[in-house]
């Protein structure tokens, strides 16, 4: 607690605008994949669910099903029938969820195969870049079930190939989510080596 009270408050400030960037992101690519769904989710409507939905994510304690909840609620209201509510929190969770997927990949397979050095056991890295390697592979041998991941993710790989810039929104979600971890760690005094 006394770490927390004397935080340095330029870093704090820092953070919350970089947090605020990160939704941004976060909810350019809600207006992407809900836009496409229907014309009733708008920029105003994507920042309204993306933040109700991260809101409750945060405050209830249900694991993130809270925010699923509302955010299918949310979609519901928009005239979209379950399946295509669902369909439609998929997709985007499959981009936002493959950006993440494939830092953990790239970042953990530099530093494996002694591209970037990492300092510690190999298998620490090597480890979860496999699992994140995988994950993604299973993910794109699901694209072509008729089940509704197999959809979101054929959704996704559509909306890739539309080249849309909201689609940046899922790298800016993860880009500036970890810089307000970066800036916390600074207030608080303990930065880490880049």
């Amino acid at each position: 607690v006394g770490r927390v009270l004397a935080a340095d408050v330029r870093w704090v400030a820092a953070a919350s605008v970089l947090e605020l960037l990160s939704f941004a992101g976060y909810i350019a690519l809600f207006w992407l994949v809900g836009g496409v769904a229907t014309r009733r989710v708008d920029l105003r409507a994507s920042a309204e669910i993306a933040l109700g939905g991260a809101a409750a994510t945060r405050l209830l304690p249900t694991g993130g099903a809270g925010g699923a909840a509302l955010t299918l609620w949310a979609l519901r209201r928009t005239g979209m029938d379950r399946r295509r509510a669902g369909r439609t929190l998929l997709t985007f969770l499959v981009l936002l969820y493959a950006v993440f997927l494939a830092g953990i990949a790239l970042a953990g397979g530099a530093v494996a195969l002694g591209i970037v050095a990492g300092g510690g056991p190999v298998l620490l890295t090597a480890v979860p870049a496999a699992v994140a390697t995988a994950a993604i592979v299973l993910a794109l041998a699901l694209a072509t079930g008729r089940h509704a991941l197999g959809l979101a993710v054929r959704d996704a790989l559509a909306l890739l190939r539309s080249g849309d810039a909201r689609l940046l929104g899922a790298v800016v979600w993860w880009a500036f989510d970890g810089a307000v971890l970066w800036a916390m760690l600074h207030a608080l005094g303990t930065p880490p080596a880049p």
